[in-house]
């Protein structure tokens, strides 16, 4: 049920004023789409430009930004043709494995 949700949906939108590193929003990307996050740093520095961004708490501009999306489906269009390679680029698991056990032979000796 989650996949057919990521891979319909026009926009995924995640207004959080806290959060962790959210997994959910790496999962939409995965699935290719436009995201729109709340400008926390623990969003914001996930989505680098990949994304559309909004002031935290401020729902005038979430408004703002959603209508946005819906007026320019080209620009939600092009945001979902770069998400996936982005996100599985920049938290490629392999890579993240990699760095960890560097971490770990470098305390090692």
């Amino acid at each position: 049920m989650l996949d057919e949700l990521y891979s319909n949906a026009y926009i995924y939108t995640l207004p959080s004023d806290l959060e962790g590193m959210p997994l959910s929003l790496l999962e939409a990307m995965s699935y290719g789409n436009c995201c729109l996050v709340s400008d926390i740093p623990e969003c914001a520095e996930v989505v680098e430009d990949k994304a559309l961004i909004f002031k935290k708490s401020d729902v005038d501009e979430l408004r703002e930004k959603l209508q946005h999306a819906c007026d320019y489906p080209e620009k939600v269009k092009e945001m979902k043709a770069q998400a996936a390679d982005f996100i599985c680029k920049k938290y490629n698991w392999d890579a993240v494995i990699n760095e960890t056990m560097k971490l770990y032979r470098k305390n090692d000796k």
